[in-house]
C-alpha cells in the first residue's frame, strides 16, 4: 500500500511531497490533511497527472463544494495508479501471458472550525492493489489538524494518516503493514514580503528509519555501505523544508528538500547531482490553477506532475493586480 504516499498534486510535489501546515490550500494539499479544506471559496474541481519511470501513470481527481457561510466542508477523491502491461512468468522464467497490475483507492473527507484559530479534519479512505492473481484491500482513516494565526502569518499542523486495517491480504499472511505515519508542520509568512517558508516532520511515529537492507553489501550497489546515521542524522532524515516566493500575485514559485529522500535514494560516496531536492511553478487565471512540478529522487531519475484546479466561479481578477 505504499502507493498511498505518492503525491496528489504538483502543489504537494513541490514542496517536497508531503504538506501538513499551508496559508493556501488546493484539493492536493487537502487530500494529505483534511483540516485544510477551506470555507469561503466556491465549488472547485482538481485533476492530476504523474509520470514515474518504468511506464507507470499515476491519477488524480477530487471535488469539493461548499458555501461561504458554511461549517462544514466536504470533498471527495479518487486516486489511481496505472502500472502498464506486465509479463506474467513461471519459476523458471517461461513467459505465460501478461497482466495489468492496479492501484487505487477513494477518500471522503470533512472539516470543521473550532474557535477562530483552529480547525480539525477527517477522512476515510478505501485502498485495494491488485497484481494478476494477488489482490490486498484496506480501510483506512486520515486525521488532522490545523492552528492558523493570519495576522501573523502563522500557521502549525498535525496529521495522522494511513491508520487502519487489513480487509484483504495478497496471500493471506501477516506481514503485509500499512503505510501509518505521523507527522507535524509550521508555516510562515511573513507581512509585506513575497517569501514564505515552512518545515514539515515526516513519519514521527519511529525515530529510526534506516532500512536494514541499506547497509545488506549483496543489496548495495556499490558494496558495503556503513552509513549508519547520528543523532543529528536521524534527526534530519525526519525534515522536509519547504519555501515559496510569489513572483506576481497571480504566480508562485515553490522549492523543497527532503533530506530521507536524498538519504534512501543517494549513493554513499557518489555523485547524487539534486536528489531529494523539488520545485514547481503555480499560476491562477480567472477560473484554472496550474501548477508544475519537477522532482529529483536519484541523479539520473526525476518525476514531473502537472496538476489543473478549476472552480465554478471565479478565484478573483486573474492576472489583473
Amino acid at each position: 500500500m505504499n502507493f498511498l504516499r505518492l503525491p496528489p498534486g504538483a502543489t504537494v510535489s513541490a514542496p517536497g511531497g508531503l504538506v501538513v501546515a499551508r496559508d493556501r490550500s488546493d484539493l492536493a494539499i487537502a487530500y494529505q490533511n483534511p483540516a485544510l479544506l477551506e470555507t469561503g471559496r466556491p465549488a472547485r474541481l482538481h485533476s492530476s497527472f504523474l509520470f514515474l519511470p518504468g511506464g507507470s501513470s499515476v491519477y488524480f481527481l477530487s471535488a469539493i463544494t461548499s458555501k461561504p457561510q458554511a461549517r462544514l466542508v466536504t470533498s471527495v477523491s479518487l486516486q489511481y495508479v496505472d502500472h502498464g502491461t506486465v509479463p506474467s512468468t513461471d519459476a523458471g522464467g517461461n513467459i505465460l501471458g501478461s497482466f495489468r497490475p492496479r492501484d487505487w483507492s477513494m477518500q471522503l473527507a470533512a472539516s470543521l472550525p473550532y474557535l477562530s484559530r483552529w480547525r480539525g479534519g477527517a477522512a476515510l479512505q478505501w485502498a485495494h492493489a491488485s497484481y494478476g492473481i494477488y489482490r490486498s484491500t484496506a480501510f483506512l482513516a486520515n486525521m488532522g489538524i490545523r492552528y492558523r494565526d493570519t495576522a501573523n502569518g502563522f500557521t502549525f499542523g498535525a496529521i495522522l494518516r494511513h491508520a487502519g486495517f487489513f480487509v484483504g491480504r495478497f496471500d493471506g499472511g501477516s506481514t503485509q503493514q500499512l503505510p501509518i505515519e505521523l507527522a507535524f508542520g509550521v508555516w510562515k509568512k511573513w507581512k509585506d514580503s513575497p517569501f514564505a517558508a515552512g518545515i514539515t516532520w515526516q513519519r514521527m511515529q519511529r525515530w529510526n528509519l534506516e532500512a536494514d537492507e541499506l547497509f545488506d553489501p549483496n543489496l548495495s550497489p556499490i558494496g558495503v555501505d556503513n552509513r549508519q546515521s547520528t543523532f543529528a542524522g536521524q534527526f534530519f532524515n525526519h525534515l522536509i523544508l519547504s519555501a515559496r516566493v510569489e513572483l506576481h500575485p497571480q504566480l508562485q514559485f515553490i522549492g523543497g528538500y527532503n533530506f530521507l529522500r536524498r538519504r534512501e535514494l543517494g549513493w554513499a560516496g557518489g555523485a547524487n547531482g539534486l536528489s531529494g531536492f523539488s520545485y514547481g511553478v503555480q499560476a491562477t487565471l480567472h477560473r484554472l490553477q496550474l501548477s508544475f512540478a519537477r522532482s529529483h529522487y536519484m541523479a539520473n531519475q526525476s518525476q514531473n506532475q502537472l496538476s489543473f484546479e478549476y472552480s465554478l466561479k471565479p478565484y478573483g481578477n486573474g492576472w489583473k493586480r
